[in-house]
């Protein structure tokens, strides 16, 4: 087993270094969205994949002349694991600046990976930033697991002032209100910013050992209405922002209980905005 492994390693070894001949004139370590919530971000070691509606993959990479493989390795009980085996997905880079990508998925691996788009086109995760739209309030509720995932609820207003409910594992159990610093209200809107609000959606889950997550974003005189167990990954650090945030800020205790009032349709397919007359928690 040790041989076949040294086998491998030296083999994409050799790879490696024939990259480094053909090197692409812009770098690719970035992290880069598309148009329908797909994403990839690649850095030193390693590529995170996804396209909407698929669970995202997590692989190493090298690069060859114009071709990016992802690439891992494992054992199966077919050989009793006596065998590396190395799964790979080649795309061929098309590249035209350091800010744009396209990737043409090359083997059946990387057709499957890529949910068989012929086409993958990207742009730098920052030039999708979207500044103009007008942000009001946020609220976002977490269950609990079969583990530790804390069921908690919070909601923070472009007053800059939050309201938390903490239940099982939260960081304080009980009703909380606060006031968000600059710093912390200028992260929440850079978050937003990157997020493709325009785009956002989710897809039918059935999931049993995850935390169910409820999201609303009041922007634009519109509601965005999530209810999933899983989001794409171009939202993972606004979920990260508002599973956090109310430890990073100074809670005072609230002795009335109090509601945080979520959209009854949260949780239909296709994911329900509200505008104009519909609107609810105005």
């Amino acid at each position: 087993m040790k041989e076949n492994k040294k086998k491998s390693l030296l083999i994409l070894a050799a790879f490696l270094c024939t990259s480094s001949i053909f090197a692409q004139p812009y770098s690719i370590q970035k992290t880069w969205v598309g148009s329908t919530l797909e994403y990839l971000r690649i850095d030193s070691q390693k590529a995170y994949f996804e396209v909407f509606g698929r669970h995202p993959e997590e692989n190493k990479y090298i690069i060859k002349k114009d071709t990016l493989r992802l690439y891992h390795e494992y054992t199966t009980s077919g050989d009793q694991f006596s065998k590396v085996h190395v799964k790979t997905y080649d795309f061929r880079i098309m590249q035209s600046s350091d800010r744009a990508l396209q990737l043409i998925p090359v083997n059946a691996n990387a057709l499957e990976l890529s949910d068989h788009k012929t086409l993958l086109s990207y742009i730098e995760r920052s030039s999708a930033r979207d500044t103009n739209f007008r942000f009001k309030e946020i609220r976002f509720k977490a269950t609990t697991c079969f583990g530790t995932c804390p069921d908690m609820s919070v909601q923070i207003t472009n007053k800059k002032e939050l309201k938390f409910i903490g239940g099982a594992y939260a960081v304080k159990k009980g009703f909380f209100t606060a006031s968000i610093p600059d710093s912390l209200y200028a992260q929440l809107l850079q978050i937003l910013s990157l997020s493709d609000l325009k785009n956002l959606k989710t897809w039918a889950q059935i999931v049993y050992d995850a935390p169910e997550y409820t999201l609303e974003i009041v922007y634009d005189d519109q509601i965005k209405c999530l209810k999933t167990y899983f989001l794409p990954s171009v939202c993972h650090e606004l979920i990260n922002y508002l599973l956090t945030i109310a430890g990073n800020v100074p809670l005072e205790k609230q002795e009335d209980p109090f509601e945080l009032q979520f959209q009854s349709e949260c949780g239909k397919y296709p994911n329900p905005v509200y505008t104009g007359d519909n609107l609810k928690n105005e």
